[in-house]
């Protein structure tokens, strides 16, 4: 739905066909029913769409989790509990707790203090 030919045909239709005073998208909605979609279908709550990160760490992001959550940069600098983020990565990649927010926050972190560390702040 976001192709420059589809916002540009959109955008030259009368307003007739966008709006009636309180119903907006009116050609897709009856484009929609058509296509047999239920009057339920316009009427429920939006809803956010969320990035699946407690599962790319478990995946696709594996390899970056270990490499800036390593043991060697953490107990050099001695900022955290070494065993406590281990524990809270063990949990995680297990599937027994979901620790993705803290996680990605200390990833987070140590990526910023590997990036000034070399620039020397």
């Amino acid at each position: 739905l976001l192709s420059k030919s589809l916002i540009e045909f959109s955008n030259g239709l009368p307003d007739q066909f966008k709006f009636n005073g309180k119903t907006g998208k009116l050609l897709l909605r009856s484009y929609a029913e058509k296509l047999g979609f239920e009057d339920s279908f316009f009427n429920q709550k939006k809803q956010g769409f969320t990035f699946p990160v407690s599962k790319w760490l478990r995946t696709a992001l594996r390899s970056k989790l270990d490499d800036l959550l390593n043991r060697e940069e953490w107990h050099e600098e001695g900022l955290i509990d070494f065993e406590v983020l281990s524990e809270l990565k063990s949990e995680h990649l297990s599937g027994k707790r979901d620790n993705h927010r803290i996680l990605l926050n200390l990833m987070a972190f140590r990526g910023w203090r590997r990036h000034f560390q070399q620039v020397g702040i």
